[in-house]
């Protein structure tokens, strides 16, 4: 009975001494970290092309399906241009009968300006040819125009794409009769976009040019994109007192799309905050929070983190400098606990 009670005394010791758990701890350094501004944008197109037909015809062939890429120099549409081409070869011909009446009075006039030099034929007969050879020259020169212009009459019955791009939308079908101002199709290049937010006034003494911007959009979750701030407007806009600001965003995989909504953050400079380990900070019901050791107890804080900075994150409220940070809290960290 006496060792019996003796068990029951030690276990109950036992289990009023608290549980403490051994962790490892980390001070929250300050230092200086990106002061960033957090805005929202639209993504727009550097170039978008208004194709026009830029000719007169009947849709003979199309080429292209919206989402399309395109070539620059790519055949859109082809024009009926049988017209065109008999015009062309008609120009071409007269163009040669004029090259050669040129070069025969070209001809006739040296022979007339040896005969004037000698006194053989009269000054008068001389000028009266060497204005001749002269509306000769003139004429051959007309034609040759009117050839060209009838070659490109041709070369524009089939529409080209003037750059690089993807085809946003075609407005000709065949059998279509098109004129030079018919608007064909319209393309999009989407190697370089334009991020477009709005700042507010109050902000705009830390609006640098080339400041670094990074970005998310809905569609790809967690990426970051980046782009540097190359324009800002020089008014504030009195309606909702903020600025307009353009960065340039390079999309060489044309991930982006003009259109997608943005959630911005813009770099004004640096300022101080507490730096933690990433690690240290996990999600609980949605909020951030981290476990801080206190008179040998553990408290769990909620915190408001700012940008992360490689391995770290800044915490802009709810740790003050120096306050040991549990570096990777585990499940079996709770509020309350006692630490070691």
């Amino acid at each position: 009975m006496a060792t019996s009670g003796c068990q029951r005394k030690e276990h109950e010791a036992q289990a009023s001494t608290p549980r403490r758990l051994k962790l490892d701890t980390v001070g929250a350094v300050t230092r200086p970290i990106p002061d960033t501004l957090l805005v929202t944008g639209t993504l727009e197109a550097t170039t978008v092309n208004d194709i026009a037909a830029n000719a007169t015809g009947r849709v003979v062939a199309i080429h292209g399906e919206r989402g399309d890429q395109v070539k620059k120099h790519a055949a859109l549409a082809k024009l009926d241009v049988r017209l065109a081409a008999l015009q062309a070869a008609a120009a071409n011909a007269q163009a040669k009968v004029a090259s050669d009446q040129a070069e025969l009075q070209a001809q006739e006039c040296a022979r007339t300006e040896k005969l004037a030099a000698s006194g053989a034929v009269p000054m008068a007969e001389w000028e009266r040819q060497s204005w001749q050879c002269k509306i000769a020259k003139s004429t051959m020169a007309a034609s040759q125009v009117q050839a060209t212009m009838a070659a490109q009459y041709v070369s524009d019955g089939t529409i080209r794409a003037p750059m690089d791009g993807h085809l946003v939308e075609r407005f000709v079908e065949v059998g279509q009769f098109v004129t030079p101002t018919t608007k064909v199709a319209t393309l999009v290049s989407l190697d370089e976009l334009r991020l477009r937010i709005s700042v507010p006034e109050i902000q705009l003494g830390g609006l640098k040019k080339d400041a670094a911007v990074t970005f998310r959009v809905a569609a790809y979750g967690a990426r970051i994109f980046s782009g540097t701030l190359a324009r800002v407007s020089p008014v504030v806009r009195p309606e909702t007192r903020d600025v307009l600001a353009e960065a340039t965003v390079p999309n060489g995989d044309h991930a982006l799309r003009p259109g997608m909504f943005a959630t911005v953050e813009l770099q004004l400079g640096t300022k101080l905050a507490s730096v933690v380990p990433s690690s240290a900070v996990v999600v609980r019901e949605g909020t951030s929070r981290v476990f801080v050791v206190r008179d040998g107890r553990i408290e769990e804080r909620a915190v408001q983190l700012g940008p992360r900075v490689g391995n770290e994150v800044a915490v802009l409220k709810g740790v003050a400098r120096d306050e040991p940070i549990v570096r990777e809290p585990g499940e079996e960290v709770k509020n309350g606990l006692f630490a070691e």
